[in-house]
């Protein structure tokens, strides 16, 4: 297993040696500042940390197999899944869930994947 350090007490990426790899918590947030003021600019931040995050890496965006998304409002569904979808053309497994987010999040994603490099890396 192999982990990639964050300023957090986590790690944004590991890789499992099988082939598969999870990121985790990304979140819309640095410290205890909340960036952006609505769903499409938290998911926006999202995607770039996890852009930024599979590039170092040596992964690609095609390699997400899975993602879990948590919601700290169901009632913004609709206004996510215009974000996701189109960010996601390759349509990864996903489960949606309400979450009680940190103050002023509204949106968290967890995302796994499987690349051969990974195997090979």
């Amino acid at each position: 297993m192999r982990t990639y350090d964050t300023d957090g007490h986590y790690s944004d990426l590991v890789k499992l040696g099988n082939g598969s790899f999870k990121l985790s918590g990304i979140k819309a947030w640095e410290g205890t500042e909340i960036k952006g003021k609505n769903i499409s600019d938290q998911f926006e931040i999202i995607v770039d940390h996890l852009k930024r995050t599979l590039k170092a890496s040596e992964l690609r965006t095609s390699d997400i197999t899975f993602v879990q998304i948590h919601l700290a409002d169901l009632g913004c569904y609709s206004e996510f899944n215009k974000c996701y979808s189109a960010f996601f053309p390759h349509k990864p497994a996903r489960a949606v869930v309400g979450s009680k987010l940190r103050q002023g999040a509204l949106v968290e994603a967890i995302f796994e994947g499987f690349s051969e490099e990974v195997t090979n890396g």
